[in-house]
């Protein structure tokens, strides 16, 4: 018996030729194999979408607005952590070396000259970014 081909064995180009036969008659994949279809939500499960949703639906801290979230994480992302405790020129130069983008370099050139910022919620209370309320 000829197979037409000696890099596999027969069951192997037998399954093969079963995968690639839609393709091979229409260029697209006509169906799918059960095993392939994602499982539908369960009632009290969410539906699961394609794009995650733009609008912002985390809990923010009481005490914050979602924009001041946005603006000290933004902050946060580029000092880096290891330079706390420190003082106006160190906040500025961990800014620079993280390539902070200019609103938040101009946001932190506002910070005062002659005060040590023990962390990042010092940086952001000199600031005047709102505080966090602690039950």
């Amino acid at each position: 018996m000829q197979r037409g081909s000696d890099r596999h064995g027969q069951r192997l180009d037998d399954e093969m030729q079963h995968e690639t036969e839609p393709l091979e008659r229409s260029g697209v994949q006509s169906r799918s194999e059960e095993w392939r279809q994602p499982e539908p939500a369960a009632e009290d499960e969410p539906e699961a979408t394609r794009t995650p949703d733009p609008v912002y639906r985390g809990s923010t801290p009481p005490g914050l607005d979602p924009a001041e979230v946005e603006e000290r994480t933004e902050m946060g992302r580029h000092l880096d952590p290891s330079i706390f405790p420190t003082d106006r020129s160190g906040v500025l130069g961990s800014a620079a070396e993280n390539n902070a983008p200019d609103a938040v370099t101009s946001l932190l050139t506002a910070l005062p000259e002659n005060v040590r910022f023990g962390t990042m919620q010092d940086v952001w209370s000199a600031l005047g970014g709102g505080q966090e309320q602690r039950p």
